[in-house]
Order: C-alpha cells, then sequence, then structure tokens
C-alpha cells in the first residue's frame, strides 16, 4: 500500500507561507461566542476568557450565543446567526476576520463526528460540522463566492480533536481550528476548589484561559502573534492533555499584532514560539535527482536562518523521505498536508553528532533481522 505523499511543490509552498509569516490587513473583525445556558462547566468563565483574547487584539466584543433549554433547534440558531456573520463579513469592502469560540461539553456521537452538549444528561445536540464547518468547507456556497474572508474557530470541550479534518491548503483564504484537546481525550474544565479559610474559587485552567493568558503575556512584551504560535506555547506546557491545532484551509496562521503595532512589526517571530521544537518526516511523492535533492536541502535550510531549521536525515528510493526539525508552530502549520508526520516535540536537538566515534561497534552482538537475512544463509 503506497504510503501519504505530498509533492514537492505543496510542500516548498507551505514551508515557506508558514516561516514567512505574512500580517494580512484585516478592515472587517467579527467575532462570536457560544456556550449553553444551563452548562455545567462553567463555560461562562470561558466567555470572558475569549472577551479578554479579543479586547487584547483590539477586535470587537463577540456576539454571544446563549443556547437556552427551551430552544427547539439549537443547531439552527447557531447556524442563523454565523451565517449572517459570514456573509457580513464577504460583503464588507476589504479583508474580514472572523472568530468563532465554543465552550463546554463536547463528545463523538456514533459516527464519530464531534458534537455540543448543554451537560451529559442533555439528549439534544449540536453538530459541529452542521453548525459551523460545513458552512466555511471548500464546497460551500459560501467558498464558491470567493471570499475575502479568514475563519478562526477555537473549540474548548472534550473531542475537540475530532473537529479537525483535512480540506485543501490550495485556497487563499485561511480556516484553522484550534482544539483543547485530541478527538479521544477530556479537556481540562473550570473547578470549584475551597482554599484557605472556606472561601470557594474557580480553578481557571481551561484551554481557553490558557489562551488568554499567552496573549496577555505576549502583549505585555509588545509581540505580535500568530494562532499556531499559540498552539506551540500550550504544547510545550501541557505536558498531560496536548491541545490540536490545523490548518483547514490557506496556507499559514494568521498572525495578528496588537493594537500599537505596525503591520511591520507583525513579521517578527515570537522567540518564546520558537523554542520550541519539532522534528518530523516528510514523504515526497517521485524521486529527485542529487542535484535537485541538494537544491531542495540548502533551500529549506537558509530559508529563515533565525528559525535555524535542520534537515537531519535524507532518504531516496523511488520517493524522497526528510527528517526536518524546526519550531513547533512551523510544524503545526504543515502537520494537515499528505506525508507529514511528527517524530518527536520539546527536542533538545540531533544527538548524532555528539557521540563519541570511537564508540567500537564490534564489540556489540549484532543479529540480522529475518526478514534481511538472503535465502541462501537460511
Amino acid at each position: 500500500m503506497a504510503l501519504p505523499s505530498v509533492s514537492e511543490a505543496d510542500f516548498r509552498a507551505r514551508l515557506e507561507a508558514a516561516v514567512e509569516q505574512r500580517a494580512r490587513t484585516f478592515t472587517n473583525h467579527y467575532t462570536l461566542h457560544v456556550h449553553f445556558q444551563n452548562d455545567d462547566t462553567r463555560a461562562d468563565r470561558d466567555a470572558d476568557n475569549f472577551k479578554t483574547i479579543c479586547a487584547a487584539f483590539g477586535l470587537p466584543q463577540p456576539h454571544e450565543i446563549i443556547i437556552k433549554p427551551t430552544d427547539p433547534s439549537p443547531s439552527w440558531t447557531i447556524q442563523g446567526d454565523f451565517t449572517k456573520m459570514l456573509t457580513a463579513a464577504r460583503q464588507a469592502p476589504g479583508r474580514s476576520l472572523v472568530m468563532v469560540h465554543y465552550a463546554g461539553h463536547g463528545s463523538l456521537n456514533h459516527f464519530d463526528r464531534l458534537i455540543f452538549q448543554a451537560n451529559q444528561h442533555e439528549p439534544r445536540s449540536v453538530q459541529f460540522a452542521d453548525a459551523f464547518l460545513n458552512h466555511v468547507s471548500e464546497s460551500s456556497d459560501f467558498t464558491q463566492h470567493d471570499p475575502d474572508v479568514d475563519v478562526v474557530m477555537i473549540i474548548d470541550s472534550c473531542c475537540s480533536g475530532a473537529a479537525t479534518r483535512t480540506i485543501s491548503p490550495q485556497i487563499p483564504r485561511v480556516v484553522e481550528i484550534l482544539a483543547a484537546c485530541k478527538a479521544d481525550a477530556s479537556a481540562l474544565g473550570n473547578q470549584l476548589n475551597t482554599s484557605i479559610g472556606g472561601k470557594v474559587r474557580i480553578q481557571n485552567r481551561t484551554f481557553s484561559a490558557k489562551l488568554a493568558d499567552i496573549v496577555a503575556k505576549q502583549k505585555g512584551k509588545g509581540e505580535p502573534l500568530s494562532f499556531a504560535e499559540m498552539m506551540g506555547i500550550i504544547d510545550q506546557n501541557s505536558p498531560k492533555i496536548k491541545p490540536f491545532y490545523e490548518l483547514l484551509l490557506g496556507s499559514a496562521s494568521i498572525r495578528l499584532p496588537f493594537p500599537t503595532q505596525s503591520l511591520t512589526a507583525a513579521t517578527k517571530i515570537s522567540p518564546s514560539a520558537e523554542a520550541y521544537r519539532a522534528v518530523f518526516s516528510v514523504h515526497l511523492s517521485g524521486a529527485l535527482t542529487n542535484d535537485a535533492l541538494q537544491d531542495l536541502v540548502k533551500w529549506i535550510r537558509t530559508l529563515d536562518l533565525s528559525m535555524d531549521i535542520k534537515v537531519d536525515a535524507v532518504y531516496q528510493t523511488n520517493s524522497v523521505g526528510l527528517i526536518i526539525e524546526a519550531p513547533f508552530h512551523v510544524y503545526a502549520q504543515l502537520n494537515s498536508l499528505q506525508g507529514i508526520r511528527l517524530v518527536f516535540e520539546n527536542t533538545t536537538g540531533n544527538k548524532l553528532p555528539h557521540v563519541n566515534e570511537s564508540l567500537d561497534l564490534s564489540r556489540l552482538s549484532l543479529v540480522p533481522l529475518k526478514e534481511n537475512v538472503k535465502a541462501s544463509q537460511k
């Protein structure tokens, strides 16, 4: 069976876009928050966290959809407001950014699709794809209009990683999803704890809270920030429950300056995001000549010297395999491509050059694998 692979041209285009991090000028901004009224995860706290994020970037305060227990069709309620927002964004002059935030319960239905619920006992649910994703996918009526609209979706729920699916990198507009956890994991919630003195306090440790904290710290440093960089920082500081990111449409994560910054400043990469590294494999379709391979490796290594992107290994038969080390946020923008696979994260670098070359391998008892023994030797 053929392994998934990506063409050299598509890989080059996506990597170059991820490294360049060009800032886009947004003329219009639209923000939307959704949670259930009878939610029992204290999603209202995360609504406040999203408002904090919006305020930090100088975005308008979100339009809130709070689904009432008496709402007969919560999915239609969400779709109605969301599609109106998309229409306004498409019709407005200039480029538009739409940010969506959901906080609360999430689970998988019997089709393994992400659904939202008020609580674990609520029979009614909202399918994420029906409410949001299908309206911005490459086959949607919205996309057929070729709108200058980029969309970011922040999903703070259990199983939120199921919201991601590979669509197409060949569309100029961006759709990216930031998920609190992988499809088979539970997200952290706002828990009530009793502190010293008997006072009850809320332990604000959710995905939304972490994002708000990162944005606040980055604003204080005076550095712009991309959503992929945010995810890299959260991944670095979340050893147990890993967030999940996917760039569904477009070639690079949206990068926003803070209100006091110019768009020129938005080309600078956050040092905190550069420190966290990833090692990943790239399977390129088709063979390359030696000269073409040398050109590709040189291009990768010199694409941005400040990021210190390394090619640790190259393999070739009738296709090409590369082992690359780069900042985690660069890998995150590539992982929706076919043929890209994470090997390690939080790496300390390739230690092979530092291995003692005087190690006497002849002293080791090396037994060939059975499948590598020629028939005549058996």
